[in-house]
């Protein structure tokens, strides 16, 4: 029966952890609790839906070993709200766990349930995996994080293609880079870096949202982070945490395809002036119950214009530099706001090739970054 003292600004963080992953509504009740257990002098958490399991330990004071689950959200909830630091956590009969205060005068009890039935973290073999700077990685998520599918039915596109890939460099020299991929099916968003991983083969995997998302939490205050795949499965660890997540197995569209390798028009424009034609015609768009604009080259730029509606119309003018042919396109501002919010360049390049072809933007300051933006129809002129 479990009886040890922990601190409780030490236990916090790897509860909060592990909030995404309980269940909050499931047919299995067990879901929503957490295992917690002793082993090797470290008190342990773990928590799944069964498509991602992680687990969590720490150091403690162990008066006695032992083992049961309780349910994660109202044992973190409680401990959040206590005014002491110093825990001891007590089981009792009939997997009662009472929480107490190191000078034992606050106390406060909880119902848990046998772990017997709970499932457990199996063994994954670890010992190939490479690191990752975990700044790095957090920053190329948040490039593609928005642009993942939220259509059941696109499976494949429900998650960020990871890829590892043997690349020459602009100076011919063979590098390693990995990858991350997302897109809708109306935008896609590319980020590539540099790494070094030499050891490991080239790959391509698909991790579903949530387990991008949990990756991103546990890798957000360390330096460095370990990843590894297995088959089926890849995994994060980090100090005191382990992360197990079950990858989508449908194959990824051939994204590379629709991506253009040369371009007939490119448009140099200012992004903050851009952001802010398309923050006033987006106002419109949603108030009329429309989205879109027509963008058009004119003698002196471009002109940006929102699709007629019953509540109004907006249509401006920028300054951009551009090559001589005419023509006119139709995009979804709230998209292409996305895509320039996520950037950094003062200037940004606005690559199309037709009315019909999708749109590239890039920006000098955001080597790597690349996103697609796919037009509409418009009638023509």
């Amino acid at each position: 029966m479990i009886d040890i003292n922990v601190v409780k600004s030490d236990i916090l963080p790897c509860l909060a952890n592990l909030q995404g992953i309980i269940e909050k509504k499931s047919a299995m009740d067990l879901l929503q609790n957490i295992f917690i257990y002793t082993q090797d002098e470290k008190f342990c958490f773990e928590a799944t839906d069964l498509e991602i399991t992680y687990k969590a330990s720490m150091p403690c004071k162990i008066n006695k070993e032992g083992a049961l689950t309780v349910n994660g959200k109202l044992f973190y909830n409680l401990l959040r709200s206590l005014n002491f630091d110093d825990i001891n956590i007590l089981e009792e009969e009939n997997y009662k766990i009472k929480i107490l205060s190191g000078d034992k005068k606050n106390n406060y009890k909880i119902s848990g349930l046998d772990h017997e039935n709970f499932p457990k973290l199996k063994h994954i073999d670890t010992t190939e995996t490479f690191d990752i700077d975990s700044s790095v990685f957090i920053q190329m998520i948040e490039k593609v994080f928005a642009t993942i599918s939220t259509d059941a039915t696109k499976i494949a596109l429900s998650g960020v293609l990871f890829a590892k890939e043997t690349i020459e460099d602009e100076t011919g020299e063979k590098k390693e880079m990995i990858r991350l991929v997302s897109s809708d099916g109306h935008r896609l968003n590319q980020i590539e870096q540099y790494i070094d991983m030499t050891d490991m083969p080239d790959f391509e995997i698909i991790i579903p949202k949530k387990g991008i998302n949990e990756i991103r939490k546990i890798i957000e205050k360390k330096e460095k982070f370990k990843f590894g795949f297995k088959e089926k499965e890849c995994f994060v660890t980090t100090d005191g945490s382990f992360l197990l997540i079950r990858l989508i197995t449908e194959k990824y569209p051939k994204y590379k395809q629709i991506i253009p390798k040369e371009f007939k028009d490119k448009i140099i424009i200012d992004r903050q002036g851009l952001i802010n034609v398309l923050n006033r015609i987006s106002i419109v768009s949603s108030a009329g119950g429309s989205e879109g604009f027509k963008l058009k080259i004119i003698d002196n730029g471009i002109e940006i214009s929102s699709i007629e509606n019953q509540i109004g119309e907006i249509s401006e003018e920028l300054e951009a530099q551009f090559s001589e042919q005419n023509f006119i396109i139709g995009l979804n501002e709230g998209y292409l706001l996305n895509l320039l919010n996520l950037m950094k360049s003062e200037k940004i390049f606005m690559m199309i090739n037709h009315k019909d072809s999708p749109c590239m933007v890039m920006g000098d300051n955001d080597k790597g970054f690349f996103g697609l933006v796919m037009p509409f129809s418009i009638e023509e002129e």
